[in-house]
């Protein structure tokens, strides 16, 4: 039985999407290690074992597979790239930015955009069969109003106040993040740099709370993801349609709908446009298109 396998690889999951030609479809979600921070043996290894997992478990063998694409978090240019389907070793693989596969996913071969912001935050698009992007470089240097970026600023905060007064929990705010997480200006470098604490999580919890104390992070990071859209547009002389995509914005919630706001007031010609799409369903795309 001939296959595809299509990779989501982002900076925390790993989504994979097996599609045989008699039409049946296999999907595997996990955990993965982020390329930017465990580098290419963390990367490599995650995905064999992805592509193990699911083939074994479905008795099919990988000499019936036709072509992989995977989309990777933090692989932006081609020389990365190229290392990376060296490294795989696999005889039919090409591999992708996570931003690609998600943007053939939603617009196939038609001019689009898409804003992703999870664990880490892009603008990617293609007008006139150019292509244009603004972010992804990554959590140390950019990914403003990422999950990241969000978690880091809460975190700054709780250790300044800890600077300050010199004891724990003394804003509403720490409140909230030691009930939710556990975590406090005593225990915060254990936690993150020995307990490998996931930073990211927090903005979650900061998205589904409804104060005003959290509410002022997703302003800031609201405002700094609408200036690099607005950055972005300017490479587009017309209208341009852009689909959210992304666990903290895919959908509806109170930092997708000020991120909308923010847009609309900044930024002229760009359309919000809503589409179900998995990013791998982008990467099995990709991969039958260059492994016909």
């Amino acid at each position: 039985m001939k296959f595809y396998i299509g990779i989501d690889y982002g900076a925390s999951n790993l989504n994979l999407k097996l599609e045989c030609n008699d039409g049946r479809n296999f999907r595997l979600s996990t955990q993965s290690y982020a390329y930017s921070v465990y580098g290419m043996s963390g990367l490599c290894g995650c995905i064999d074992s992805a592509i193990g997992k699911i083939s074994g478990d479905n008795y099919l063998e990988l000499s019936d597979c036709k072509g992989i694409c995977i989309g990777i978090s933090g692989a932006r240019n081609i020389n990365q790239q190229a290392e990376i389907e060296k490294n795989l070793k696999y005889e039919n693989v090409i591999v992708k930015s996570d931003a690609e596969i998600a943007l053939y996913a939603a617009f196939k071969e038609n001019d689009g955009a898409i804003l992703i912001c999870g664990t880490g935050s892009v603008i990617y698009g293609k007008s006139g069969g150019k292509i244009f992007r603004a972010g992804g470089w990554g959590r140390v240097i950019g990914d403003v109003g990422s999950g990241y970026d969000i978690g880091v600023m809460v975190l700054r905060d709780i250790s300044e106040e800890y600077d300050r007064y010199g004891k724990i929990c003394c804003s509403e705010l720490s409140r909230k993040i030691y009930s939710w997480l556990g975590i406090n200006g005593e225990n915060m470098l254990t936690k993150i740099y020995h307990e490998g604490f996931d930073i990211s999580s927090i903005a979650k919890f900061i998205i589904e709370d409804d104060s005003k104390d959290t509410f002022i992070y997703l302003e800031k990071s609201a405002e700094m993801l609408t200036n690099k859209i607005k950055m972005f547009k300017e490479n587009f002389d017309k209208e341009i349609s852009i689909v959210f995509s992304g666990s903290l914005i895919k959908g509806k919630n109170r930092y997708s709908e000020l991120i909308k706001e923010m847009i609309k007031g900044k930024c002229s010609g760009v359309k919000f446009v809503d589409k179900d799409f998995m990013p791998e369903d982008g990467a099995i795309y990709l991969a039958k298109k260059y492994f016909k």
